[in-house]
């Protein structure tokens, strides 16, 4: 119990760190990266509690493909203010785009086991495909 606990709280924690240094969080206001923090820290304390391996296994999975996401579009959507002229002007308006985790997307057409490098190279021209869909479906990706 106590090594599933902390395998997912280091997935979590290397998460933390590694979007506290993106742009997105960068540019998202004090009051985005504050809501995003409390969310890290609440998956963090429930895996904590947790007496079942299942369900710490369902908390780390729902944060990764689920929360992640909605916490990078919740700091995307919560731009900065800028300094301009005689006061401070929102950030243009861009569109927000959805993100999605890497475990939603599944190349088409691939199946079974892959035992050549042809079989390789086929999995990748089909998951490249997939990506380049959901980027040109305007969604950004969470690896």
């Amino acid at each position: 119990l106590a090594e599933h606990r902390g395998n997912a709280a280091a997935d979590i924690d290397i998460r933390w760190e590694s979007l506290q240094a993106s742009a997105i969080f960068l540019d998202a206001t004090v009051d985005a990266q504050h809501r995003a923090e409390q969310q890290f820290e609440a998956a963090r304390e429930r895996i904590g509690r947790e007496q079942q391996i299942a369900v710490i296994r369902e908390i780390a999975n729902a944060f990764e493909e689920r929360s992640y996401p909605n916490i990078l579009d919740q700091l995307a959507a919560a731009p900065r203010s800028v300094a301009g002229g005689g006061g401070v002007d929102p950030l243009p308006t861009i569109p927000v785009k959805q993100t999605i985790s890497i475990k939603s997307i599944s190349p088409t057409g691939i199946q079974g086991v892959l035992e050549t490098r042809d079989d390789v190279e086929r999995y990748l021209d089909a998951l490249r495909v997939a990506l380049v869909q959901k980027l040109d479906d305007d969604k950004r990706i969470a690896l």
